[in-house]
């Protein structure tokens, strides 16, 4: 499958949007070269889509921290899949940037989700 756009460092996937970008990238995980495929997203988004009016209300502000979450490779999936929710305004192109140069450089890199950095505060959902 080819991507819409690339830079030297990532290809991206679909078209970005200011909150989210799917891109994939050369790197290793786990002593081996994959191509991992990654979803990066601003944590306001990541807080709409898994917080937001179509989850459970919650009365007490939902609290997230920027994480890395590792899916295993699994099936028709040989490539491991990342989603990175980062605490910024906007995705963009050196945002991804330095978002993969992270990924590379994360040492012990393992399946499962990794939260990092301070903490933001998002209000409940209003419905």
């Amino acid at each position: 499958m080819r991507g819409i756009g690339q830079s030297g460092d990532y290809e991206l996937y679909a078209p970005p949007q200011p909150d989210r970008a799917e891109i994939r990238f050369q790197g290793r995980f786990q002593g081996r070269l994959v191509t991992w495929h990654a979803v990066v997203l601003t944590l306001e988004r990541y807080h709409r889509e898994h917080c937001g009016e179509d989850q459970p209300r919650r009365s007490d502000p939902a609290r997230l921290r920027p994480f890395i979450d590792v899916a295993a490779a699994h099936g028709h999936t040989p490539q491991p899949h990342v989603t990175v929710g980062l605490d910024v305004a906007r995705i963009d192109r050196p945002t991804l940037l330095k978002c993969v140069i992270m990924l590379r450089q994360y040492k012990g890199l393992r399946v499962g989700r990794h939260e990092f950095g301070a903490a933001r505060s998002f209000s409940p959902a209003h419905r």
